[in-house]
């Protein structure tokens, strides 16, 4: 898996697999100012295929990340 981008709505990534959509899935995430990693559930909203075989997906949180817990993630500690 690889991040493409995370905002505090959801992230995009890259996935070896297809995944259902709507699936409801976990996402971990961990950073520079983070004592332990955040986990939050999601819902899978989109998925392209690319050319290499991989899926493009967007993941929508189901609750929203904390200004806090996103100001961590951007800061070094």
């Amino acid at each position: 898996m690889q991040l493409l981008d995370l905002s505090d709505t959801g992230v995009r990534l890259i996935v070896s697999h297809a995944l259902d959509v709507p699936a409801e899935v976990e996402i971990i995430i961990g950073g520079y100012g983070m004592k332990q990693p955040l986990k939050r559930m999601g819902t899978v909203r989109w998925q392209v295929k690319m050319e290499n075989g991989s899926y493009c997906a967007g993941i929508e949180f189901q609750k929203y990340l904390p200004y806090r817990d996103w100001q961590n993630l951007a800061s070094p500690s």
